[in-house]
């Protein structure tokens, strides 16, 4: 029984990848006109070679040359625009550093304070100021557990 099934699995297989061969036989265009739109199809284009950008989806290309909407202009542009958008990335960087900056140093100010209660709790104290001690101290470990 066990033969019968992959007997029958690879002729299912062999069916299924001379189909495939068959399909992939056939070239497939990809073209940009001069207005920037992309076409397929599995014939090349009609105009000229000079207006478009003409290429092979399955086997070699055909015309790489490229298409007239990119020229100088375009480029000036493109590096314009890399060198706005570092510009943005950097000042982000700073503010997210300068942000960073000023919580680390408010959870050092809350640990100083931390440690001057403690050491006043450990040295001693009379009852009304010890509460008031601990009340504190548990405040400032909620501001810490919460913003550090």
């Amino acid at each position: 029984m066990r033969l019968f099934i992959l007997m029958n699995l690879l002729i299912i297989e062999f069916v299924f990848f001379n189909a495939n061969s068959a399909v992939a036989g056939t070239n497939y265009y990809r073209w940009q006109d001069a207005q920037g739109d992309w076409h397929f199809s599995d014939q090349p284009p009609i105009t000229s070679p000079s207006d478009t950008n003409i290429s092979k989806i399955f086997g070699q290309t055909v015309n790489t040359s490229k298409s007239p909407a990119s020229s100088a202009g375009d480029e000036r542009t493109k590096s314009n625009n890399n060198a706005v958008h570092k510009r943005q990335n950097s000042k982000k960087i700073a503010r997210t550093l300068k942000l960073k900056s000023k919580q680390h140093q408010a959870c050092h100010s809350l640990k100083v304070k931390l440690d001057a209660i403690q050491a006043k709790l450990r040295t001693g104290y009379k009852e009304p100021s010890g509460n008031k001690l601990r009340d504190r101290r548990r405040k400032i470990n909620h501001k810490i557990y919460h913003q550090c």
